[in-house]
């Protein structure tokens, strides 16, 4: 097959929000009129020009109103982020008096010692509770560590370490059914090189089930041998979902299915943590949405966080029977990937999500960067995409009223299929993007 090399560039449009009758725009400029249309200047337009003036003015698509909606949807979940102390515990002034720890009811801390049943004689009343630093408590992944309510746990600095076991399914920490709950600042370590068992995928370091108010903070996660972090319905699947949950600054690392899963929850915020590494059994994603039949997830944003070496980057599915994934920001994420054979970022049957400004480089993957089925009212806006090879088509759409506008592309070598490959869709808008070096 011969090779075809395109290279160009093109401006990019500015969103600059709602129609404002004083602004004087430029060319490539794009507006709301307030009712969930967008128009786009076609020349420099003077103040006072109204949207209806074709000479000026043409109408850029239905698909950016969604994505002004979809903005109002998740104002409240920042909201909620910018003032996560206080919705989580009482000042912590108010229960300092109270500041507990494992060595006061029998903990060692030696890393020999099963120190598990004094460590849940500590987590049983709630409060503070400080672990000595520098200390590493060995505990039994088949019991777990069991998180109460109103509970703000500062592992300051030590280590918690899984006993090996033979178990398809375990949780270091559980927060099972619990509300008001801070786990922060140390280093959990799943048994994932010393498991004695061959089946199941389901041990975490951390669960999260059915839970309210939840932040986890500055933890360096490692060696699960399911995911680092889950979160969704209860251990007993009784269909209770989680919301309000945070997961922020974590290092999570070698995790042998998924770094990070949401699969029952709303008003979820992952953000500033680095994933890598996450491999061993699928899907094998760094961030998985994925709810399971007749479950949902609705409002997340995932932000600023670096994903490396991941089988997939992030993944959004609402494909199992009767679930349902809606109202998603993607947005300032790095994503670097290498001899991966998996899609690095893939939307499935979603509704309303907004994937912005992230980077996607060095990245060798046997299938597609951008992989969006079935879904509704997707922007793909703003993103760099620089010195990848894809094995399949580097971008798959079979989407419905979206837009792929003012991304940059750059360095991209396909080794089979096209670089664009449109499977389906309508009202689909495709513009002011910028393509240098591709090849395929």
């Amino acid at each position: 097959m011969a090779l075809h090399q395109y290279i160009g560039a093109r401006y990019v449009p500015r969103f600059l929000g709602t129609y404002d009758a004083t602004t004087i725009y430029e060319a490539m400029d794009v507006v709301d009129n307030g009712s969930g249309t967008s128009y786009i200047a076609k020349i420099p337009t003077p103040a006072g020009t109204p949207l209806t003036d074709s000479d000026h003015w043409a109408i850029y698509g239905a698909a950016s109103g969604a994505i002004i909606a979809l903005q109002n949807q998740v104002n409240a979940i920042q909201n909620y982020v910018d003032n996560f102390d206080q919705n989580v515990l009482p000042p912590l002034d108010e229960i300092s008096d109270s500041i507990r720890t494992p060595e006061a009811y029998g903990a060692k801390g030696d890393g020999v010692t099963d120190d598990t049943a004094a460590i849940n004689d500590v987590l049983a009343a709630g409060g503070e509770i400080v672990f000595r630093s520098g200390a590493t408590y060995l505990v039994d992944p088949d019991i777990g560590l069991l998180v109460n309510d109103d509970s703000y746990i500062n592992l300051n600095g030590a280590t918690i370490i899984a006993k090996p076991t033979s178990a398809a399914y375990y949780e270091v920490f559980h927060v099972n059914q619990k509300k008001n709950v801070v786990i922060c600042n140390g280093i959990v370590k799943g048994e994932r090189d010393t498991h004695t068992g061959s089946t199941g995928e389901w041990g975490m370091c951390v669960y999260i089930g059915g839970s309210d108010n939840v932040l986890i903070d500055n933890l360096d996660i490692s060696d699960a041998w399911g995911d680092g972090i889950y979160v969704g319905d209860t251990k007993t699947y009784d269909n209770i979902k989680c919301s309000h949950i945070k997961i922020s600054n974590c290092r999570i690392d070698n995790c042998r299915r998924q770094g990070i899963s949401v699969t029952f929850a709303d008003d979820v915020v992952v953000s500033n943590n680095l994933i890598k590494d996450t491999h061993g059994t699928a899907p094998e994603g760094g961030i998985d949405v994925e709810p399971n039949a007749n479950q949902t997830v609705k409002r997340i944003i995932i932000t600023d966080n670096i994903l490396v070496d991941n089988m997939y980057g992030v993944v959004c599915s609402g494909t199992a029977s009767g679930a349902k994934v809606e109202d998603v920001i993607i947005s300032d994420n790095i994503i670097k990937a290498a001899n991966s054979t998996r899609n690095i970022v893939q939307i499935s049957a979603c509704d309303h999500v907004k994937i912005d400004s992230n980077e996607i480089s060095d990245t060798t993957t046997s299938a597609a960067l951008l992989y969006m089925t079935a879904t509704t009212d997707l922007s793909i806006t703003g993103n760099n995409i620089n010195d990848c090879t894809s094995g399949l088509s580097a971008i798959i759409l079979a989407v419905d009223e979206s837009e792929l506008t003012g991304n940059s592309f750059r360095n991209i070598n396909v080794t089979t299929g096209e670089f664009l490959y449109i499977l389906s869709g309508s009202k689909n808008i495709i513009c002011a993007n910028s393509f240098i070096g591709i090849t395929t």
